[in-house]
């Protein structure tokens, strides 16, 4: 009897040692031993890739592997995003999402073959930026209530030079035309510098675009501001007025951009890039490169906020892109 009672004590002891080695294991923080990738759906060059590779240094430095990153832009962005979900749950291929593949496109296609909700793994929104209206120098007016007037006055809408349509240039500036009553006739270009151009050079009056492509034009003289979308002065033109502050009411028009991994990926490693990515973007130094190119940096994002606002936000979009008539596929 004695023998029994010891062997059970025994058996006890060692399963209780095997569940705290478990639960230790279960919590260990996840740390990579080899190269991981960041896959940014824009081209090189653009305003996503120029605040992915910052990014990706700092990430470098505290993961203590390479960060490489993977330019897959096309179809909307849902060339990079079926990179990132296609790829194992490990850790390895981070995707860096945008307000469009995580929001606009299911709206905007018929047969998305994703689900942002279901297929994707929110770790942390990073970062949000306005989209500015601007006009060549020729065109006769100075601000938003300007060429409101001058719109009502033409026979014609307007045309005005956008990135691709269904892009963030383009969604947040049909809701800033629904809000000002506006006649515009869009005209998408292959990205968001040729739509510049275009305007630049006098051959489309109005373009929209993030204040990092077209800040440098204005400064120079040869695209003038008329208004920023969103509820809050962009830093880098302090003098243009935001269209809720012109219209009298709050409207929103910043888009943003953060880390997702594909779903089924483990708790510590959403969690140790989440908190690694956070003490990136809280350094001064990038505060200093995001602020350069007009990206405001979103403190306390966590996986559930990331998510929340997905949710949140699509009925808002979608609504604007079913008045529009927009579909892409």
């Amino acid at each position: 009897m004695q023998r029994r009672d010891f062997t059970l004590a025994a058996l006890a002891s060692l399963s209780g040692a095997g569940s705290i080695l478990n639960s230790a294991h279960a919590q260990s923080p996840w740390s990579p031993n080899k190269p991981l990738k960041l896959v940014v759906a824009a081209a090189p060059g653009s305003p996503p890739d120029v605040t992915a590779r910052p990014l990706a240094e700092q990430l470098s430095a505290s993961l203590g592997q390479p960060v490489l990153v993977e330019n897959r832009p096309g179809a909307g962005g849902i060339v990079g995003m079926e990179a990132v979900l296609r790829s194992a749950p490990d850790g390895y291929t981070i995707g860096l999402a945008s307000q469009s593949q995580m929001v606009f496109n299911q709206h905007l296609f018929e047969k998305l073959p994703y689900d942002a909700t279901r297929d994707v793994q929110p770790v942390i929104r990073l970062a949000s930026v306005a989209i500015v209206l601007v006009a060549h120098p020729s065109v006769p007016a100075d601000s938003l209530r300007d060429l409101v007037t001058l719109s009502r006055n033409r026979p014609n809408p307007l045309q005005i030079a956008v990135a691709p349509l269904g892009q963030p240039p383009h969604v947040l500036g049909l809701l800033a035309q629904s809000e000002a009553n506006l006649r515009l006739d869009w005209l998408p270009f292959k990205g968001g510098v040729e739509a510049v151009a275009a305007c630049r050079a006098g051959d489309i009056p109005l373009a929209v675009e993030a204040p990092s492509t077209v800040v440098p034009h204005i400064k120079a003289g040869t695209l003038k501001a008329l208004a920023v979308t969103g509820t809050a002065r962009e830093p880098t033109l302090p003098d243009v007025p935001t269209i809720s502050e012109i219209l009298g009411r709050r409207i929103p028009g910043e888009t943003w951009f953060g880390l997702v991994l594909p779903r089924g990926s483990a708790p510590e490693v959403v969690a140790r890039l989440q908190r690694d990515a956070a003490a990136a973007i809280a350094k001064p130094e990038m505060r200093a490169v995001y602020s350069r190119f007009g990206w405001r940096l979103i403190d306390g994002s966590s996986p559930e906020e990331f998510a929340a606002t997905v949710r949140e936000e699509g009925p808002r979009w979608g609504e604007i892109i079913r008045k529009a008539g927009l579909k892409l596929g």
